[in-house]
């Protein structure tokens, strides 16, 4: 669980904090609240902190290194709670590494990057971000896209792939002014899904105890609307002329050296490596995936050992973001040196 702060602590996961820092860093975020938000379902409202930081259109706050440049290169991160960045500082999430490694490695270019992760957003929800802002006239120079998890986690609770996650409570909500008891229904539904962000994880995975799913055709359903999305935005890439980075994010699943904090998480969610495996293994086979050049970070942390690299079962601390970080960066490389030239 992404709250069980003693964990954390006792394993050292956050080496760099006092234990009165990390708790102040995670209430930051329990706190963060969500309002309604037309096609995508939600957003996050905007919010102060010492290590939260939300702006008024929703977006974390990135440390960007730039002058008020209009020839800035704008880069535009999506992407659910890991692209947000749980566990870690507004400083030290996954665009604001990028932004300080960019900003570095081409000294004479300058470079906004800006951060649309929203915890429990699935690829439909980006997609759609991403299209809204296009309309807008907002057009990017590079797009990263950084999913998986709740590509699965989202589908698994809702039992249908796709929809945003409180889709069920919305449902409830579009009669409930005519009917009584869907009221009562949407008040204690709502009273449970509030802090959604919150408490993701658990909610999703106790909730499918209740249910019984077709895995075999879940895993299907998932893999190939992951996909479509992904053909979706390769072919707006020629009409509005960016680039698209997807790729496929890691987990604690398919990291092959833990530590002992690592080895905790893994077991205790052990019932779901299952269907994160078989849902990755079908996005990874296909043709489309190699077609639309989705890069597969799964294997990403193999390399490091047993360093600790993630805080619970898919969020990553300082150390593991900046693996990521440094990933981006070299598949960037040569689309930023094009424009330089």
């Amino acid at each position: 669980d992404f709250l069980n702060l003693d964990l954390k602590i006792t394993h050292n996961v956050h080496s760099d904090m006092s234990n009165k820092d990390i708790e102040k860093m995670y209430n930051e975020f329990d706190d963060l609240t969500l309002k309604w938000t037309a096609f995508t379902d939600y957003s996050l409202e905007s919010y102060n902190g010492v290590y939260n930081n939300i702006d008024e259109k929703g977006h974390r706050k990135t440390n960007n290194i730039y002058s008020a440049d209009q020839n800035a290169i704008q880069v535009f991160c999506f992407g659910g709670s890991t692209m947000y960045g749980i566990g870690s500082k507004d400083k030290e999430t996954i665009p604001s590494i990028l932004s300080k490694k960019l900003n570095i490695t081409f000294p004479n270019k300058t470079f906004k990057i800006t951060n649309f992760g929203v915890p429990g957003y699935n690829r439909n929800q980006e997609n759609i971000q991403l299209q809204r802002e296009l309309i807008k006239g907002n057009i990017p120079d590079v797009v990263i896209f950084f999913d998986g998890v709740n590509e699965v986690l989202t589908s698994y609770y809702n039992n249908e792939p796709g929809i945003p996650l409180g889709s069920s409570t919305r449902k409830l909500e579009f009669n409930s002014i005519k009917n009584y008891s869907q009221k009562i229904k949407l008040f204690f539904k709502s009273c449970y899904t509030i802090k959604v962000i919150g408490n993701l994880r658990r909610r999703i995975f106790e909730k499918q105890k209740e249910t019984t799913i077709d895995t075999k055709q879940l895993v299907t359903s998932i893999s190939n609307i992951y996909l479509k999305n992904v053909i979706l935005m390769k072919n707006l890439t020629t009409s509005y002329d960016f680039k698209i980075l997807n790729y496929l994010q890691p987990t604690i699943f398919s990291k092959k050296n833990l530590n002992d904090f690592e080895e905790i998480v893994k077991k205790n969610d052990k019932q779901y490596q299952s269907i994160y495996n078989k849902t990755y293994n079908q996005i990874l086979s296909s043709v489309l995936f190699k077609e639309f050049v989705i890069s597969d970070l799964t294997g990403v942390f193999d390399l490091v050992g047993n360093i600790n690299v993630f805080t619970d079962f898919c969020h990553m601390n300082k150390i593991g973001n900046e693996i990521i970080a440094n990933e981006i960066l070299n598949d960037m490389s040569p689309f930023i040196n094009n424009l330089m030239k």
